[in-house]
């Protein structure tokens, strides 16, 4: 979504992420499973990735949009963890986008990877 709006812009007049991940590398990195395997087979995963051109490189897009964004995550969010959410944001800021926003809902919330929707006040937040 990041790259569509990257390459169309002016089309939007604002973006909200749901449990973004920075780049699909350190998504994959995050298993365990993914990056133990990779290792025993001598597997670059990034090399992989670049040539199955699935890289989505969320942090090259994403400050290249003028829009104002707003990046939600939840803390217990197993499939892509708030740290790349974080690491996303961080990149990003660093990379001169000002106009970014970054909420976390705490573990208690239980709303892991599906439910960010269901959040306490989140008609508030958005």
């Amino acid at each position: 979504a990041t790259r569509t709006v990257a390459e169309v812009e002016g089309s939007v007049s604002g973006l909200v992420l749901e449990s973004p991940f920075n780049k699909m590398e350190d998504e994959v990195k995050q298993f365990k499973i993914a990056a133990w395997t990779a290792w025993v087979m001598g597997i670059d995963i990034g090399e992989v990735l670049n040539k199955a051109d699935a890289k989505f490189l969320t942090e090259d897009y994403l400050p290249k949009i003028q829009a104002p964004t707003l990046i939600l995550h939840s803390d217990d969010d197993l499939i892509v963890p708030s740290y790349l959410g974080e690491r996303l944001f961080n990149t990003t800021i660093k990379n001169g986008k000002t106009n970014i926003d970054l909420f976390r809902f705490g573990e208690e919330h239980r709303l892991r990877h599906r439910y960010i929707y269901r959040a306490p006040g989140i008609e508030t937040i958005l």
